[in-house]
């Protein structure tokens, strides 16, 4: 597994934005934004369903018919029975399982970006570390420009996942090198702009660095209503509070269901001396938290540098 490529030369390297709706050769990206205090909803169940009928279309299987199909079949048995041991709390007979599935197909992006995917919804960050390594060392799918395109976003999804997992386990100085090493493979990956400057916010470090990366994110999926948060969290952790506000209206007006939305909305009208609107947002958050298995709708304390 190579290594995450630090910046050259020693320089600090700093990330140029995008512009919005320009002419780049890629749409904007729609990752997967991990659970919990990055709020970043639950596209995982999705992705994972993405990911299999990837295999399936990729491989040309066939139920019933062929090595390509018994090889799905197996890898599918395997991610089955992985997850049922972890519903069932058995964390390191699923992990067995789940390596057993892979071992079907060793070199297969999806099936890799599949196990990952459970992982990360499980919040098992440290383990799903060295899948994610895994699938950013798969080799490319061949040599036509058009398969290299392709890799190069996958490999930019998985640093982000990888940023991702490095954040909840509050290791800042890695989640910072994944989250470049993602945004320079894809300049237009905004979840990767979010994730980064959002973690920045939470841990109320870096705030400049953190608006400036946020307003990326949203340069790029402006009706976004997650990076809309993102970005008046930013305001708001930067003390202009004002600005935060109308920000986070917004947000929760186009993504009314986040109890973390909802949550940052509240401390926008607290700070604005708002109580009456403040409370009704608490409310709402701390329902949708019940209601959506959000863990926390609590700001973590500060991270290490």
């Amino acid at each position: 597994m190579p290594a995450l490529i630090p910046p050259g030369n020693g320089r600090r390297y700093v990330v140029e934005c995008p512009r919005a709706g320009g002419d780049g050769e890629h749409g904007p990206a729609h990752g997967f934004r991990a659970a919990d205090d990055m709020k970043i909803t639950g596209a995982w169940k999705a992705f994972l369903l993405l990911c299999f009928l990837a295999i399936v279309l990729l491989h040309g299987c066939k139920l019933g018919t062929g090595t390509d199909s018994r090889k799905a079949r197996e890898f599918q048995k395997g991610i089955e029975a992985g997850e049922k041991l972890l519903e069932k709390g058995r964390k390191k007979a699923a992990l067995d399982a789940l390596d057993k599935a892979l071992a079907s197909m060793p070199s297969d992006f999806d099936a890799c970006a599949m196990v990952v995917a459970i992982l990360m919804d499980e919040e098992m960050y440290e383990e799903s570390i060295p899948y994610i390594r895994r699938a950013i060392a798969v080799p490319p799918r061949g040599k036509s420009r058009s398969y290299l395109e392709r890799d190069r976003l996958q490999d930019s999804e998985m640093y982000r996942a990888l940023g991702d997992a490095y954040y909840h386990l509050r290791k800042v100085g890695p989640a910072e090198r994944a989250y470049r090493q993602a945004v320079r493979l894809n300049r237009r990956n905004a979840t990767a702009y979010n994730n980064w400057g959002y973690m920045y916010a939470d841990f109320g470090i870096k705030l400049d660095e953190a608006l400036r990366l946020a307003k990326c994110a949203v340069d790029l999926e402006p009706g976004n209503g997650c990076l809309i948060d993102s970005l008046g969290w930013a305001y708001y952790r930067k003390g202009q509070t004002k600005k935060a506000l109308e920000l986070l209206k917004k947000a929760a007006e186009l993504y009314p269901s986040d109890a973390d939305v909802r949550y940052h909305l509240g401390k926008a009208y607290e700070a604005q001396g708002d109580m009456k609107s403040a409370w009704v947002e608490y409310q709402k958050a701390t329902v949708l938290s019940h209601s959506n298995r959000s863990p926390t709708i609590q700001t973590p304390k500060p991270a290490p540098t």
